[in-house]
């Protein structure tokens, strides 16, 4: 939403200063797909229309030819789940993550459904825990 309003002001401010109507009215289309955005976001979070994976990271690994890396996460109840998401986050082994997803009709924590959610763009984010410190 920053971004977009940040856009929209500057592309006014320019067209105050150069009257360059394209760059005004792609701040303003910008923004609109923000706010957007913004509205879509806010209704999931109000209907709770998500779904978490929380744990333990208990390994990385990353393939050099690929755009993903795999993250293994140990939960509380001592069932291990495998999820693949972009090189660009960073994780370390050992340290607590909870990762948020869109709810589909049918949610399964197993290998194969969690690997979908990247390609079908079901990842919504993650929050970091800390280190594991051994207690709950």
């Amino acid at each position: 939403m920053l971004i977009g309003a940040a856009c929209q002001l500057f592309s006014v401010i320019y067209y105050m200063a150069v009257s360059d109507n394209i760059l005004l009215l792609l701040g303003s289309v910008l923004f609109l797909f923000c706010i957007g955005r913004s509205i879509s976001l806010f209704q999931l979070m109000r209907r709770a229309d998500y779904e978490t994976v929380e744990g333990i990271c208990i390994s990385i690994f990353t393939n050099p030819l690929k755009k993903h890396r795999k993250i293994r996460l140990l939960d509380k109840n001592g069932v291990e789940h495998t999820l693949l998401l972009a090189k660009n986050s960073k994780f370390q082994i050992g340290y607590s993550y909870r990762f948020y997803f869109r709810t589909q009709a049918a949610f399964n924590l197993g290998d194969g459904y969690l690997s979908a959610l990247l390609s079908s763009n079901q990842f919504l984010g993650f929050e970091c825990f800390g280190e594991y410190k051994g207690g709950d």
